[in-house]
């Protein structure tokens, strides 16, 4: 199991870079200047935390709930997504957003102002919930 949540977390560094640069580079080609695009790819790896919170969230629930983790794993992020997109349009307020993990790294806050002690807490949090997900692996009774 922690080989595949190793490989996810670097598939989604991956990803994260490819849409940074692919996007800073499309900005730059429109825009016929690239002054955007550290900023730009800065504000896509900024993701990474709180992608690999979705994971360690996702290794957790199959380490101990494997019969239903998959589909909490899956309302969990389709809740954050649904407050998201009520934030978008005003429903809710900051304060719902920052239930979520990607409200830590939003690109409505510009990348110069964002601050990096939440996201040191998020990959600290993404390693104590991925390390207790490995414990309730281990524990079950696999053969």
């Amino acid at each position: 199991m922690y080989a595949a949540v190793s490989r996810k977390n670097i598939r989604s560094v991956l990803i994260l870079l490819a849409l940074g640069l692919a996007s800073g580079l499309g900005w730059g080609i429109a825009a016929g200047e690239f002054t955007h695009f550290s900023r730009v790819l800065g504000m896509s790896l900024s993701k990474i935390s709180s992608v690999w919170t979705i994971i360690a969230i996702a290794a957790l629930l199959y380490g101990w709930l494997p019969r239903i983790g998959s589909v909490l794993n899956w309302l969990l992020l389709g809740a954050w997504i649904f407050i998201e997109m009520l934030w978008e349009v005003g429903i809710v307020g900051w304060s719902a957003m920052q239930w979520t993990p990607f409200a830590y790294a939003h690109y409505s806050v510009p990348i110069h102002e964002l601050s990096l002690a939440p996201l040191v807490v998020l990959t600290a949090l993404t390693a104590g919930l991925t390390w207790v997900g490995l414990i309730g692996f281990r524990r079950r009774s696999i053969g």
